[in-house]
């Protein structure tokens, strides 16, 4: 991994290491309006950011909560502004939409992959991330029809930042 550093105010503030490893903050962003700025600070991390905000007398850094939580997806919390989607599907083209400003659009693409996780009837491990900058969002994966599905499958869940 390589450091991470946050601006605070008009300095650099070190962090800490990261180490390798998949999701937010490790993997790129998704989209390209998002930056690691705005994203998580690995959790392994958070209590050497609340000393350092502390010691530079910015005071201890409030960490976010961000939950999803859908008719299919159990509620999974994560610390940070990132949420992560994995479900095993029956094939693997997948889309994820989010509702903005009252209006659907289609935020990510995503081709599934053969996982030993997933069960022979649905062997396609899908991954969507994003990191959440509103209070609430709801979301929508959508598997068009396709080769493994006999019609479109729809999985929708609502992203909140507490």
């Amino acid at each position: 991994g390589g450091p991470w550093m946050s601006k605070v105010g008009t300095q650099l503030l070190y962090i800490g290491p990261l180490s390798g490893g998949s999701g937010l903050p490790c993997d790129k962003p998704e989209s390209p309006e998002e930056t690691f700025d705005t994203g998580a600070v690995a959790s392994a991390n958070s209590d050497i950011t609340r000393v350092g905000l502390s010691a530079i007398g910015e005071g201890p850094d409030v960490v976010p909560t961000t939950c999803i939580r859908g008719e299919d997806v159990e509620e999974q919390c994560w610390e940070g502004l990132a949420w992560e989607y994995e479900y095993c599907w029956g094939a693997k083209k997948a889309q994820l939409w989010k509702v903005i400003n009252g209006k659907r659009a289609r935020v990510g693409t995503y081709a599934g992959y053969k996982d030993d996780a997933c069960t022979k009837k649905n062997p396609y491990l899908v991954i969507f991330r994003r990191i959440e900058l509103s209070p609430s969002a709801k979301y929508e994966v959508v598997l068009p029809k396709q080769r493994g599905l006999s019609r479109a499958a729809r999985d929708p869940f609502t992203a909140t930042v507490r």
